[in-house]
C-alpha cells in the first residue's frame, strides 16, 4: 500500500531553543523561547528571510492568520497579537474558561482555536480544543482533542489538524466538532513538536534532533496499515426461519 507521508526535507533549526511554529506565506515562523526571537524561514533550504522580536517574555506557542501574528506568553498566560509589518500590537489577554498553558492555537476566518488542558496543572485527564469567535470572543464550542498528548493545532482550509507528541501521530478532525476524519504516522521523527498543514505538506519539528522536518502529503491515501498478523476469524450468522417448507 502507497505511503501518505513522505519526509522531503530535514533541516537544521535557525536557533537553539524552539517552541513553536507557524504558518506564513512564503515560510514557516519559529519562535524560541529562550531568546523571544521569531524567525521566518524557508523549510525546503533552511534560509533565514526575516527575524523579529517577540512582545513577550516567552514565546511558548504560536499562530499566523494571515495578518497577525498571535503568541501566547509562558509567563503571564497572556496573548498578543502584532502586525509583523508594523510592530503594532493587541493584547487579547485569556479566553475566558480556557486553562493555560495554551498547547496550541490556530486562526482562520475569525475563528480561534485553543487546545489547553482540561484542568489546572497536575490534574491533567485530557486536553480540551476550545473555540472563540471574533469579534464578540464568543466562546462557541469546546470538544476533547483525540488524545491526552496533542500538541499544536493548525486548521489548513478543511480540517483541524493537531499532534500526539508520544505516539508520533497526527490527526485530522472537523473544526466544529472535533470528530476525527483520519490520522497518520510520522516517520523518521523522534520527537515531535507543534505542527503546520498545508494543501500537500506537513511541517513539524523533531526536539531531539533540533530540526524542521517537512512532509509530503497524499490526501488520496485514505488511511495506512502496519503492525499486521495473520489470524483465524470464526463468523456466526444467525438465521430464523419460521416455516413452512426447508431452509437450505
Amino acid at each position: 500500500m502507497a505511503s501518505a507521508i513522505e519526509l522531503i526535507h530535514r533541516i537544521p533549526m535557525p536557533t537553539g531553543h524552539p517552541a513553536s511554529i507557524a504558518f506564513a506565506d512564503d515560510g514557516i515562523w519559529v519562535a524560541d523561547v529562550e531568546s523571544r526571537d521569531i524567525i521566518l524561514v524557508k523549510p525546503d533550504t533552511g534560509e533565514v528571510l526575516r527575524k523579529i522580536r517577540s512582545v513577550v517574555r516567552r514565546p511558548q506557542t504560536i499562530t499566523w492568520d494571515g495578518a497577525h501574528l498571535w503568541e501566547f506568553d509562558e509567563v503571564t498566560s497572556k496573548l498578543f497579537k502584532r502586525s509583523v509589518n508594523s510592530g503594532e500590537a493587541f493584547l487579547y489577554g485569556r479566553a475566558e474558561g480556557v486553562n493555560a498553558p495554551y498547547l496550541g492555537m490556530s486562526v482562520r476566518d475569525g475563528v480561534l482555536w485553543i487546545i489547553a488542558p482540561d484542568q489546572p496543572e497536575f490534574t491533567v485527564n485530557n486536553n480540551i480544543i476550545t473555540m472563540v469567535q471574533f469579534p464578540r470572543r464568543i466562546q462557541a464550542e469546546s470538544f476533547e482533542a483525540p488524545t491526552y498528548s496533542c500538541r499544536g493545532l493548525c486548521h489548513d482550509g478543511r480540517c483541524l489538524w493537531t499532534l500526539d507528541v508520544e505516539a508520533r501521530e497526527i490527526f485530522a478532525v472537523d473544526p466544529w466538532t472535533g470528530i476525527i476524519f483520519t490520522s497518520y504516522d510520522l516517520p523518521g521523527c523522534a520527537q515531535p513538536s507543534s505542527i503546520v498543514v498545508t494543501g500537500d505538506r506537513i511541517h513539524t519539528m523533531d526536539l531531539k534532533s533540533n530540526m524542521l522536518l517537512t512532509f509530503r502529503l497524499d490526501r488520496n491515501v485514505r488511511f495506512s496499515t502496519s503492525g499486521g498478523r495473520r489470524s483465524e476469524v470464526d463468523i456466526v450468522s444467525p438465521a430464523r426461519h419460521n416455516g413452512p417448507g426447508t431452509l437450505r
